[in-house]
């Protein structure tokens, strides 16, 4: 039961750790669903990855552009309601987890809820793409899956850099801590 309840603590602390970033756990303003990692609501996908600059480059008719601009909002507004959702149940999961003594049962109840939150989330990615993708010509779709390849090509060599800087101490190669971070703390 003390394994249990370590996990569920953890869990718990790490969700709302992340949560409680500027711009939610993905650590973006505004929110989640450029295209980036494993994402939230509306994460990866979603047809918040697509920029103004994409959606330009696909020529978009004005029918398709009308489309995508109520299915982005739609989208958004329901992005909104599942974070606030499962931003509640962090807290009380949180709270749950703070109280002496700890009620395993109600915590993974909670816990429970917040992964239905985490299905409904990815649910509402695969539905706005794939209703996006599906008001695409040929040509459009081609355009879009490139451009997610090369996204994704720019994010793993980004990620092998800082990697490779981390590895070795920073930009200029010194010390072994890492890079810094928050200027000139140590």
């Amino acid at each position: 039961m003390r394994k249990a309840i370590l996990i569920l603590m953890t869990a718990a602390f790490a969700v709302t750790g992340a949560w409680a970033q500027p711009g939610g756990p993905e650590g973006h303003g505004g929110g989640h669903g450029h295209g980036r990692g494993k994402g939230g609501p509306g994460g990866p996908g979603g047809i918040d990855f697509l920029h103004p600059g994409m959606l330009k480059d696909l020529g978009l008719s004005e029918e398709q552009q009308k489309r995508f601009k109520d299915q982005k909002l739609a989208l958004q507004k329901k992005k909104i309601q599942i974070h606030s959702e499962k931003a509640v149940l962090e807290l009380d999961l949180q709270n749950v987890l703070s109280t002496a003594p700890v009620k395993e049962a109600e915590a993974l109840k909670i816990a429970e809820k917040i992964a239905e939150a985490d299905k409904k989330a990815l649910l509402l990615r695969v539905e706005s793409m794939s209703r996006f993708l599906a008001g695409l010509t040929p040509e459009q779709h081609r355009k879009v899956m490139e451009r997610q390849a090369e996204m994704r090509e720019k994010r793993k060599a980004w990620r092998e850099e800082m990697s490779r800087g981390w590895k070795r101490g920073g930009e200029n190669g010194e010390g072994g801590e890492g890079p810094r971070r928050g200027g000139d703390r140590k």
